[in-house]
């Protein structure tokens, strides 16, 4: 109707790298202006990229100068300290996939292209929140048919190409049974004259994961002591740490489908601020200055709560930035990071789940604390985690 906009909680800063012309970016130029506006406004520290560009079947010339620009804003995310949210990208209209959606997640035409597969990024794919007629999803947060496809995951281990891609995702609408545009089923926003108006696509998905990641890093800027501020990679945890698992509620079709997709589900700023009351929730962010340094962060994991709980876990997500390098491309990563957990300051360290990719630089996982019991291993209340890291080859 004609109510007016709601009124706004985040303000942002426009950076133009267009030509002019729809749909075409300067992708040379984006690095040079991302920095420019760090510079001009330091208190900005999250970026959205919402452009993309064919990588795979370059020539070889042309595809060494995307990497060398991919390369260049993963470093600008290390150097900076900020979070770069990019859209995963959208297959082409009107083109329908074999086999059909939701079956289609090896078709390689719905493969991610480039600048989603940026490290230090946070790739966002889409979903379609809510069901519409004549779409082509029958379960709302169910992937958008056109968002672009990760990697299987039995090729996790072979570098850049194959990251654990996306990392989140969130609503950008749904398409008709051609495969064509289904407006009903978009994401509202306003366009430059005010009016209400819906669009699909996953570059109206990133801004919505840039706006929760903003909220997160003011909510933690209150709690850091003095000029100190958030890491970027502490946002980054929060955000994967409390993040609506969106492919847990999904039924058996679309699980490889969401699997490959959705990554850690729709990232919620409101699920930070107030945790549930059987949880209790800690932050712990630092720098390991040498490859030989072993950083120990002591945990308050009560002995009595370990005792007296039905099923205690800890679960830990870890997000550092890491520089990389285009030229090593089947690693990208220059470094990776370890984390042990130890029930006690001289005890062995616990095993925990599986699910960390070598180099990529966010992963979470999660320990059975009542192992530890069972075996009356847990000598207080104050765990030691043990981080470390070393350099790619």
């Amino acid at each position: 109707g004609n109510s007016p906009p709601p009124p706004a909680t985040c303000s942002f800063l426009e950076v133009r790298v267009g030509t002019g012309r729809p749909h075409e970016i300067r992708c040379e130029s984006v690095s040079r202006a991302l920095l420019s506006a760090i510079t001009a406004a330091p208190e900005v520290r999250v970026f959205n990229l919402s452009f993309d560009k064919r990588l795979d079947g370059l020539p070889s010339k042309q595809r060494a100068a995307l990497m060398q620009q991919i390369e260049e804003i993963d470093n600008f995310a290390f150097d900076q300290d900020v979070i770069v949210v990019v859209a995963a990208g959208n297959a082409p209209l009107n083109i329908v996939p074999t086999p059909g959606y939701p079956h289609h997640h090896d078709n390689p035409d719905w493969a991610l292209q480039s600048f989603p597969r940026a490290f230090n990024a946070l790739t966002c794919g889409g979903i379609n929140a809510r069901l519409s007629a004549g779409g082509l999803t029958t379960e709302p947060d169910a992937p958008s048919p056109f968002t672009r496809i990760g990697p299987a995951p039995a090729k996790l281990d072979s570098g850049f190409a194959n990251s654990p891609k996306p990392d989140f995702c969130d609503a950008a609408g749904d398409r008709d049974a051609n495969y064509g545009p289904l407006p009903s089923s978009g994401v509202w926003g306003y366009t430059a004259l005010g009016d209400a108006k819906q669009e699909c696509g996953t570059s109206f998905a990133a801004p919505l994961l840039a706006r929760e990641a903003a909220f997160v890093f003011e909510e933690l800027r209150s709690k850091c002591p003095g000029d100190s501020r958030p890491f970027a990679c502490a946002v980054k945890a929060a955000l994967a740490l409390t993040a609506d698992d969106v492919t847990a509620r999904l039924s058996d079709p679309l699980q490889p489908l969401a699997k490959r997709t959705l990554g850690f589900g729709r990232a919620k700023a409101e699920r930070f601020r107030k945790p549930v009351e059987q949880r209790a929730r800690f932050v712990w962010q630092g720098v390991i200055a040498h490859q030989k340094d072993i950083v120990r962060v002591q945990l308050p994991i009560p002995k009595a709560w370990v005792n007296a709980a039905t099923s205690p876990q800890l679960q830990l997500c870890i997000a550092w930035d890491t520089p990389v390098c285009a030229a090593a491309e089947s690693q990208w990563s220059c470094r990776d990071v370890n984390v042990t957990i130890h029930p006690g300051p001289d005890a062995d360290a616990l095993r925990g789940s599986l699910g960390k990719v070598a180099g990529y630089p966010l992963f979470r996982r999660t320990w059975k604390l009542d192992k530890a019991r069972e075996k009356k291993i847990v000598e207080g209340d104050f765990w030691v985690l043990e981080f470390t890291y070393y350099l790619g080859t």
